[in-house]
């Protein structure tokens, strides 16, 4: 996948070259997580060879989505997300088959994704893109309720058996948003109804098939006492305290620490034990792996999180003044999809791991659409 994802790269730039504001500014970016990165590694690192590993694995989603901006069309973009639309509901097949067939749930059940530990991530990413593509298409009157409702239980369905508790938490964010931003009217009623009957029956479907999971939602106290409990280990990181234990346990107030952290690839793990970080070896028990901006932290410091935030943020700008032309949809979903994003940034691992080009895929659409308003504007 690097290589192909490189030889693509260097075949768009050859033909197209670096005349696009877009590229220049995902390169920018590119440099300054090279940089900070490197400054990191610098001071604290111990391993170029981890370092080089930790470029490569954060690096290559920046290069996907140059080769996206590049390659596609919003022609493109539209099959591409019918195409995640029909996935769906393979996926609820693959799904139940791998809960009632073989006892699969969790973080293992993936549906067409697999069933190793983890492939639920890809799960989320999918189900959330299929959840602000419908919502937004049925904004803009492309569809009716009834296919809206269809999907809504499926990626619920979904949900319940990986014990994907986020996804509800979604659902209600994509609905309140799109509410917001469109203009009310008995559609508007009409879908937040259809969400909140689905939402009840999705949990009390849950109450019966994981009342553990349930518990968690049941209260906003224990709703609160999940989000700050670790994920698997005692003593691990949870979701809401990763920074204040990393500056507890290994920061200890040194200023370029806190700033740049301990370098690209220093503190990652790898299935090539030569790449495996003596940081991980020593402190992966605190699963602090489980958390984009934890690791990112670790690894980058402030400056690493204040890099990626401007990223998201300046993707978020372009789609907002961006018209989207006869593709208004698109719009609104690009701008749900950022704003879930900004959640994953705290909920798992998957910006940064192989789903992330799934993520980034949607960071996409906006670049690709302002590219296709540029190019109409010079040929005029």
């Amino acid at each position: 996948m690097d290589l192909i994802n490189i030889f693509l790269l260097l075949l768009c730039l050859g033909y197209f070259g670096l005349r696009r504001q877009s590229v220049i500014q995902i390169l920018i970016i590119a440099v300054l997580i090279t940089v900070v990165g490197l400054a990191g590694y610098m001071s604290w690192g111990t391993s170029f060879a981890q370092y080089i590993w930790g470029m490569r694995t954060t690096l290559r989603f920046f290069i996907f989505l140059i080769n996206c901006y590049y390659i596609f069309d919003m022609e493109d973009i539209c099959k591409i997300w019918n195409v995640l639309y029909k996935l769906l509901f393979v996926n609820v097949i693959f799904a139940t088959y791998q809960y009632f067939g073989r006892g699969i749930s969790g973080d293992m059940l993936g549906g067409t994704f697999g069933t190793l530990m983890g492939a639920s991530g890809y799960l989320v990413a999918l189900l959330s893109l299929v959840l602000t593509y419908v919502t937004s298409l049925y904004v803009y009157k492309k569809i009716k309720i009834w296919k809206v409702s269809l999907t809504y239980a499926g990626v619920l369905y979904i949900s319940i058996l990986a014990e994907l508790k986020v996804i509800y938490l979604l659902l209600v964010l994509i609905i309140v948003v799109s509410a917001i931003i469109s203009k009310p009217d008995p559609r508007t009623i009409l879908i937040v109804a259809a969400a909140v009957i689905l939402l009840i029956v999705a949990l009390r479907a849950l109450a019966v098939l994981n009342p553990v999971s349930f518990g968690y939602m049941s209260s906003w106290e224990d709703l609160i006492f999940y989000l700050n409990n670790s994920y698997t280990s005692e003593g691990g990181f949870s979701r809401m305290d990763s920074i204040p234990r990393i500056n507890e346990l290994f920061f200890k107030g040194s200023f370029s620490k806190e700033m740049f952290g301990y370098g690209l690839g220093q503190c990652d793990n790898s299935n090539i034990e030569v790449l495996n970080s003596i940081f991980y070896e020593r402190y992966g028990h605190y699963n602090y792996r489980l958390f984009f901006y934890a690791m990112t932290y670790l690894e980058m410091g402030i400056a690493g999180l204040f890099i990626y935030l401007m990223f998201y943020i300046g993707i978020l700008i372009n789609t907002v003044r961006c018209s989207f032309a006869e593709y208004k949809e698109y719009k609104l979903m690009s701008i749900l999809n950022i704003l879930i994003i900004f959640i994953m940034f705290v909920y798992n691992y998957t910006l940064r791991s192989d789903p992330g080009y799934i993520w980034m895929l949607a960071c996409a659409v906006p670049l690709v659409c302002s590219k296709v308003k540029r190019t109409e504007t010079t040929t005029k």
